[in-house]
């Protein structure tokens, strides 16, 4: 089974590679929906304006990541995606993807499988936001992503994850140190191992 909607889309679409240039904008909020992308390489963040005129990040989509699912089915793009660094898609077209899910009852059966996943994850990753201590939030969050093991590699950069987390770089950074300084935790570069649990 596909471990994940970029996996599945490889195997079972044919799509068409885009190389992108840092700050180029892959789509727009508004903008006609009609493909589903699959990140290859690179960093692309999704982001919405809000009321208030400030850039709400909605997702950060890292290489080996989907981004645009809605797009199956919708007819607008929801959010903006702003490429963070060079990057390597590969854009599928919606109208075929649906035609392959009509003709194929299992493929559809591990769509749903996949896109059922990533509500999952989704959903713990916003029960993790909730809480209110930063550090708690940050063992939470290592706890989730290292599961069963002890060790976390955390996706993309340090910075994204505390995006993710809905903290400043600053307070993530710093409580990363208290951690590490209270012998909670032992950082290797992105790899972090939780001690003591």
């Amino acid at each position: 089974m596909a471990k994940d909607l970029s996996e599945l889309l490889k195997q079972h679409c044919v799509g068409r590679e885009i190389i992108l240039s840092k700050g180029r904008k892959l789509f727009e909020r508004g903008q006609k929906a009609g493909k589903i992308y699959s990140i290859s390489s690179g960093k692309i963040r999704l982001v919405r304006a809000t009321q208030e005129g400030n850039t709400a990040i909605m997702h950060i989509g890292l290489s080996g990541e989907t981004i645009a699912e809605a797009a199956l089915f919708s007819d607008v793009y929801h959010c903006d995606a702003i490429v963070d660094e060079e990057s390597t898609v590969i854009a599928y077209d919606t109208e075929l993807i649906i035609d392959a899910l009509k003709q194929d009852a299992n493929l559809s059966l591990r769509l749903v499988e996949c896109l059922s996943r990533q509500v999952q994850q989704l959903r713990t990753l916003a029960e993790i936001r909730s809480i209110r201590s930063a550090r708690n939030r940050i063992i939470e969050y290592l706890e989730y992503i290292a599961h069963p093991e002890k060790t976390a590699k955390i996706p993309g950069t340090l910075k994204d994850c505390a995006c993710r987390l809905g903290l400043t770089h600053e307070t993530f950074y710093r409580k990363l140190a208290e951690l590490e300084n209270n012998a909670e935790i032992r950082r290797d570069g992105l790899h972090l191992t939780l001690l003591n649990r």
